[in-house]
């Protein structure tokens, strides 16, 4: 199996990034533009985000085309924290359109100064970054607040058994510059 680089918690690529989106999100939270869904699951979950839990799971070769997917080594609950999509929170510059396409990106909810999006970069991240999409997800993606940053969590909304392959729906903008897959 190839091995690849991980990384074990969300960091801000520079100091400047990160004192802009903690002050963004500061003044979201002032003038009550955070869902109280992101207080409470950050609440909840706040345990597990800080030891950068990740639920029993295993990573396997799908196909060539498909890459890699993550299943479950054992069965797991409804409404379970699987794992933070972990990485680097960078601003979404030039470097999108000069580099390969990158299929780790995930849009962070903060826009910065000059009006370029915040990203996830997980290129390094856990295996979080190897779910896959399916218009059926076993999953659902929140943003949850944190120690003063949002963090994206993955929960079941199904029991998932062991050997089934956990999914989440990407969302159209993904697909806005990539070919939509067959749903399944």
């Amino acid at each position: 199996m190839q091995e690849f680089e991980y990384i074990d918690r969300l960091f801000f690529e520079t100091e400047l990034d990160e004192e802009e989106v903690r002050r963004k999100v500061a003044l979201q939270i002032a003038n009550q533009e955070t869902s109280q869904e992101a207080f409470d699951l950050g609440k909840k979950f706040s345990e597990e985000i800080e030891k950068n839990f990740l639920v029993n799971l295993s990573l396997q070769l799908i196909s060539d085309e498909v890459g890699y997917g993550v299943f479950a080594k054992e069965a797991i609950l409804p409404n379970v924290f699987i794992g933070e999509y972990l990485g680097v929170i960078r601003k979404n510059d030039f470097r999108r359109y000069t580099e390969a396409q990158n299929d780790y990106l995930y849009q962070y909810p903060i826009v910065s100064d000059e009006g370029l999006n915040f990203v996830i970069d997980a290129t390094k991240g856990n295996l979080t970054r190897f779910i896959n999409h399916s218009c059926t997800p076993n999953l659902d993606k929140k943003f949850v607040l944190h120690k003063g940053i949002y963090h994206l969590i993955f929960v079941t909304n199904q029991r998932i058994e062991k050997g089934e392959q956990l999914t989440i729906n990407y969302g159209k903008n993904y697909w806005y510059t990539r070919q939509e897959p067959v749903p399944f």
